[in-house]
């Protein structure tokens, strides 16, 4: 299933996210403990021990979870992140869980000014500590209230997403906000990967995006393979995972997605981004040399 080598001008680089920030179904203990062990420890100490792991392992940075530096519940000072960072030797290629369920960017409620001061200080953060590459999934923040129409929805999320690139451009942060396609059982709103590009289009702004994750990309209904090739210039992030089980990639002996053809795509088409893995982990020591062993031989 070798495909390399992928791209002679550029190397991807393979990172994986740290998932105890994550927003994604599922996750938040991937230590081969009990749930009941694991999340009675500190915050802390549950992101010290992911990041280690990570930074023993072969993968090249971590995807890390916005909530760790977005002044909510979970979240650090820049300063003690980046004390952390540099303890367990990881870098920040990218971040992901960007909005909070309970700040809604589509719908009635949106708060405008809260929203941006939000978004400031979280991209101050994030240019701070690393990292190009933010990526906008955040089903719940922009799941369609009853009673609303789509055609307002989509103008809402343009508005969020100009008002983040202007914040990006402003400030003259290397970053890129990569949207992301959500299956309709977390979100009820930009399902496919045709939809989200077209709203990306719609931004028009360098600074925005598309994100391609196998696991969401597979369950949407339309033909991914073609909504994919015709989307290809505008994808500035990749997310890896078995589609079937949500496992890390190579963990299904029976996968059913095509791995060779997608990353041949994606070399042909000469994908000048990276690539996380976001996926569940039963015991992230065990699994993590095996996951990126399996990357490795698809990209290299």
């Amino acid at each position: 299933m070798v495909v390399g080598p992928f791209n002679e001008d550029y190397e991807v680089r393979i990172g994986i996210c740290d998932m105890e920030a994550s927003f994604v179904p599922r996750t938040g203990n991937q230590m081969g403990v009990s749930d009941a062990d694991w999340q009675a420890r500190p915050p802390e100490e549950r992101l010290r021990r992911a990041l280690a792991i990570i930074g023993e392992s072969p993968f090249e940075f971590v995807e890390l979870g916005v909530p760790w530096i977005n002044d909510g519940p979970m979240a650090f000072s820049a300063d003690h992140i980046e004390s952390i960072l540099r303890d367990t030797g990881v870098s920040v290629g990218a971040y992901n869980s960007l909005i909070p369920p309970d700040m809604p960017v589509v719908g009635p409620a949106i708060e405008w000014n809260l929203v941006q001061d939000y978004l400031e200080n979280v991209f101050a953060n994030c240019n701070r500590l690393g990292g190009t590459v933010v990526v906008f999934g955040s089903g719940e923040s922009r799941q369609i209230p009853p009673g609303y129409s789509e055609e307002q929805a989509v103008t809402d999320i343009v508005r969020f997403l100009r008002l983040g690139a202007n914040v990006i451009e402003e400030n003259n942060y290397q970053l890129r906000i990569a949207v992301e396609a959500l299956n309709t059982d977390e979100c009820n709103f930009l399902n496919t990967l045709g939809e989200t590009a077209s709203v990306v289009r719609q931004v028009d702004s360098e600074k925005i995006g598309l994100l391609v994750d196998c696991y969401h990309m597979c369950l949407q209904n339309n033909d991914y393979w073609t909504e994919l090739e015709q989307a290809m210039d505008l994808v500035i992030h990749v997310q890896a995972v078995e589609p079937g089980t949500r496992r890390r990639p190579g963990h299904d002996q029976d996968s059913r997605f095509d791995y060779g053809r997608f990353f041949r795509l994606l070399n042909e088409r000469q994908y000048p981004g990276n690539l996380s893995v976001e996926a569940i982990f039963e015991n992230l020591s065990e699994e993590i040399s095996p996951c990126h062993a399996f990357l490795q031989r698809l990209v290299r």
